[in-house]
């Protein structure tokens, strides 16, 4: 481990403790997606369409909801045909049923039982398992003779270390409110295409390195990180704000994106700082075994 830079570690522990953090906030709430996924509660609260602010009623029926033992509250509305306000939607998952008859307010209290979709939500982690282990054969293949264990191993590494850290994000992230669902898969097969893709180009920039230049592979990667650096900050924090932005444009469907965008800062940062010291690892233990 000595021969890993300072950014690295930095960055690994830092992803690390996200992680860690997200783990903690499971352990005491629960996964945030009780609503969508799991089983829950929701409360539908009637307002008055074409009010000017409705935090007061919102703030208002979290507290009563908190008072009455739930955890993760997310809140969404609903519209008429004429983009007015007609009902905020409170998802939650309380230590006892709450019951509509006892509210202080209007409102309508039933039932979620999505769990069905844990089944797909399972395939899905199948699935991104295997195109994991296809990942590391393709790479193993495609490089099997340039340091292929840098990089199909290194490849591997840091798709885990970037799944663990928007994992952490996103469940630390049902503090405020946020709820994800099925569309987290998107999510991690993105982190794992653009690990991938960035590992390619990286190996390709450093072996061109090595050919013209004349020099090692360590100086060769240092080299290419630098040269691409520049493209992975400007196409991930782009496709970040488009997340952003759509996200406060549209309704519904928007909030979904946000697993994305946090998905681009952490496989923008990782290509800079975690997947060059990782390929440089398994490149000088290679180096190792094939002098020994």
């Amino acid at each position: 481990m000595k021969n890993l830079t300072k950014s690295f570690k930095v960055f690994f522990i830092a992803f690390l403790a996200l992680f860690l953090v997200g783990v903690i906030v499971t352990c005491i709430f629960g996964i945030n997606a009780f609503g969508s996924l799991g089983k829950g509660q929701q409360l539908i609260l009637n307002v008055t369409a074409g009010k000017d602010s409705y935090d007061e009623d919102i703030a208002e029926v979290k507290d009563y909801l908190k008072e009455h033992g739930a955890g993760m509250i997310t809140v969404n509305k609903e519209y008429d045909s004429f983009d007015k306000e007609v009902a905020i939607v409170f998802m939650f998952k309380s230590s006892t049923p709450i019951d509509a008859s006892s509210a202080p307010f209007d409102c309508v209290v039933s039932d979620l039982d999505n769990s069905h979709l844990t089944k797909t939500i399972t395939r899905g982690c199948i699935a991104l398992g295997v195109a994991l282990v296809v990942v590391f054969a393709y790479l193993a293949i495609r490089f099997c003779k340039n340091n292929w264990l840098a990089n199909s191993l290194g490849a591997v590494c840091t798709v885990v270390i970037n799944w663990l850290a928007i994992f952490g994000i996103v469940q630390i992230a049902g503090l405020l409110g946020y709820q994800f669902d099925i569309t987290i898969l998107a999510t991690f097969a993105y982190a794992l295409f653009a690990t991938v893709l960035m590992y390619v180009v990286m190996a390709t920039v450093a072996r061109i390195n090595v050919e013209t230049k004349k020099i090692d592979n360590t100086a060769a990667l240092a080299l290419a990180t630098k040269k691409l650096s520049c493209y992975y900050y400007v196409i991930n924090i782009l496709l970040a704000i488009v997340c952003i932005v759509l996200s406060v444009l549209s309704v519904g469907f928007a909030i979904k994106l946000i697993p994305v965008a946090i998905a681009c800062v952490v496989c923008m940062l990782s290509a800079v700082y975690v997947a060059p010291s990782f390929w440089t690892m398994f490149e000088k233990t290679e180096t190792e075994k094939i002098e020994k």
